[in-house]
């Protein structure tokens, strides 16, 4: 694959492909907090079509991916409980006994719809193991989820361009750079990646990739490279600072 190649293809799986090669079960690589962030919007995306438990379970893949938040006590277990819904066939006994299951566990769970959807069992498939990657500690098989669940706008949102790397620089962390960096993934509120652009112009940043990213129209989620890279950035300033 060539930086065009990249560009041109359709195809979410053959970029995830590029991304993640195909390994043996004995050359497994852990998953990194991209893949996972990915996986959470793309279930985001098919919200309406997730069981209410299911919908709890990608809420708490999010707390265990931040390693904070109400849910991240719960991070064992709730794996374990998408391990099990990536296992049943979606029946409504199937997801009423997950539902019991998590509401034992965790007091913050509530039922949100009044009926469990209805599923063909390749849709179901597809579903349950879009919940249950993101708490995989490998990466996952990709073709376990059906193309039109993995969305190739929110890839090019999470994944850079391979072939552009970027160099993300101390001096662009200026006060504005970082209040808005740090406002959008904390509200998920990302309407504010034009400012972004201007703000990261205004503290020296030329790099076209950088700028033309958060112009775009996106859509933009957690786990966008641009905020990725800037928030990594961040952190490793605090650290020096703080030693």
């Amino acid at each position: 694959m060539t930086d065009l190649d990249w560009d041109a293809q359709r195809d979410p799986l053959v970029l995830l492909d590029h991304l993640f090669p195909l390994r043996g079960l004995d050359s497994a690589e852990q998953q990194p907090r991209e893949s996972r962030l990915f996986l959470i919007g793309c279930a985001r995306l098919a919200w309406d079509r997730l069981p209410c438990v299911a919908q709890r379970l990608v809420e708490l893949a999010e707390d265990r991916v931040d390693g904070h938040g109400p849910g991240y006590d719960l991070r064992y277990p709730a794996r374990e409980l998408a391990e099990e819904l990536a296992n049943c066939r979606g029946e409504p006994e199937d997801l009423d006994e997950l539902e019991r299951k998590l509401r034992a566990l965790d007091s913050r769970f509530e039922r949100r719809i009044s009926q469990h959807p209805k599923f063909e069992a390749e849709e179901w498939g597809s579903l349950a193991h879009l919940v249950y990657f993101p708490f995989a500690g490998t990466t996952p098989n990709y073709r376990r989820i059906a193309k039109e669940h993995l969305s190739l706008e929110l890839l090019r949102d999470v994944f850079p361009n391979p072939f552009r790397p970027v160099n993300f620089l101390p001096e662009w962390l200026d006060r504005n750079v970082t209040g808005i960096a740090r406002g959008m993934y904390a509200s998920r509120d990302f309407s504010p990646m034009p400012l972004l652009a201007d703000a990261l112009q205004d503290a020296g940043c030329s790099n076209e990739h950088v700028v033309n990213h958060c112009r775009s129209p996106g859509p933009h989620i957690r786990g966008c490279w641009v905020i990725e890279g800037l928030l990594r950035k961040m952190q490793r300033a605090g650290s020096v600072s703080d030693g």
